[in-house]
């Protein structure tokens, strides 16, 4: 797959500079970072080799936090502090959730949205994806992005509020 840019007169880079781009893939089971290194992609594995990091973060009561692989397996032992499928809660209410009840973890509403219990406090659904993204772009530090990436391109999935069961993707690109 080959990459075409367009610039301005003057602005193009030089023609054998190597360019670099980041995709970025926040998904709410799975999550991954790919680059673009002169028209050659792969995805960026972590310190393991593991290439998907699981959109999961385990928040433990002294204020450290556990996301991925390693977050994903204490689910089972400490479900209350253990939160997945966060991106599902952006922009909700309680009573937008049906059977709140049985989720593994405590949801509450906030002033402008909710908020989920955990043993290091309350968290909203955007700062739980914050750390899923750090994770991620932090995967490994020797092939994270730089400097050199004037743009990161970020995938997510959009709830059309009319259709409740429809779900479109859309960009969007941070400078």
């Amino acid at each position: 797959m080959a990459l075409f840019q367009i610039a301005e007169p003057g602005e193009s880079a030089a023609p054998h500079e190597h360019r670099l781009a980041v995709g970025i893939d926040l998904g709410t089971t799975n999550s991954l970072v790919a680059s673009v290194i002169s028209a050659s992609t792969e995805v960026i594995a972590d310190e393991k080799g593991r290439k998907l990091l699981p959109s999961v973060v385990r928040y433990l009561a002294d204020g450290s936090v556990v996301t991925g692989a390693d977050a994903l397996a204490a689910a089972e032992s400490d479900p209350a502090n253990t939160i997945s499928s966060a991106k599902r809660l952006i922009g909700r209410r309680l009573a937008d959730i049906e059977h709140a009840e049985h989720l593994p973890y405590e949801i509450e509403d906030a002033e402008g949205m909710l908020r989920i219990r955990t043993a290091a406090g309350p968290k909203t659904p955007v700062e739980v994806s914050a750390k899923i993204l750090k994770r991620a772009l932090g995967a490994s530090p020797s092939r994270a992005p730089s400097s050199r990436c004037p743009r990161i391109s970020t995938t997510r999935s959009v709830r059309r509020r009319r259709t409740p069961r429809v779900w479109r993707t859309s960009r969007c690109c941070a400078f």
